[in-house]
């Protein structure tokens, strides 16, 4: 039986997307995605960025979140929770989210992280940590590159406040953990491999701010 924050995310999935659509005007070409548990690992600009990539994807995604986002604001915390959103602590090693996360992916869900450790104002402000790379090592899971461009404009730090504006995504190649092995070497280079790919997508992607 689903969890409560899936029935959520379900729901939303099935009424949200004319409102997302007229609202962001999101663009961008879902591939053909693995079935099963997926480590999807993003960019992040925005408050905005999980629920574009779960609408892209058109499944339920359980993020790992920066603990500090927690407190941001009362009804915010309660809205993130709803959707299934994991506490990760910055410091230390965050054993209880990962193990979140472990026993998500071996149900066959997807689990969001976000490399980068929190919001930044341009892409390579942030190197990639190899939390993404450590949940596909450990389960087998593809980590799938996502790159999100347009909410730099939305509730980000450029642009604090929320306001409508397009929103688009691109997709990398997912990257297999069987080719790389389970040790932290090997951990790194699937974590470099994200940021080549990440990079490549940055370049191909339109980040001017196109206010509606």
């Amino acid at each position: 039986m689903a969890e409560g924050w899936e029935r959520a995310w379900r729901a939303t999935l099935a009424v949200a997307p004319p409102i997302l659509r007229l609202g962001f005007r999101l663009e961008g070409d879902v591939p053909r995605v693995p079935d099963g548990p997926l480590v999807i690992a993003a960019n992040h600009f925005s408050f905005v960025d999980p629920v574009m990539v779960g609408f892209a994807l058109r499944r339920p995604i359980r993020y790992l979140a920066v603990a500090e986002i927690f407190e941001h604001h009362p009804a915010f915390t309660r809205l993130i929770e709803a959707y299934g959103a994991v506490p990760l602590r910055n410091e230390g090693v965050p054993l209880q989210a990962m193990r979140s996360a472990l026993r998500y992916l071996d149900t066959g869900g997807a689990v969001g992280i976000f490399p980068e450790g929190r919001r930044v104002t341009d892409w390579g402000d942030q190197p990639g940590r190899r939390g993404a790379a450590w949940l596909a090592a450990r389960t087998g899971a593809p980590m799938v590159p996502v790159f999100i461009h347009g909410s730099q404009w939305t509730l980000s730090h450029r642009q604090p406040r929320f306001r409508f504006v397009p929103v688009g995504f691109r997709f990398g190649t997912p990257i297999d953990p069987a080719g790389y092995g389970t040790d932290a070497e090997a951990q790194w280079a699937m974590t470099w491999e994200w940021e080549r790919q990440m990079t490549e997508l940055a370049a191909d992607s339109p980040l001017r701010p196109r206010v509606l």
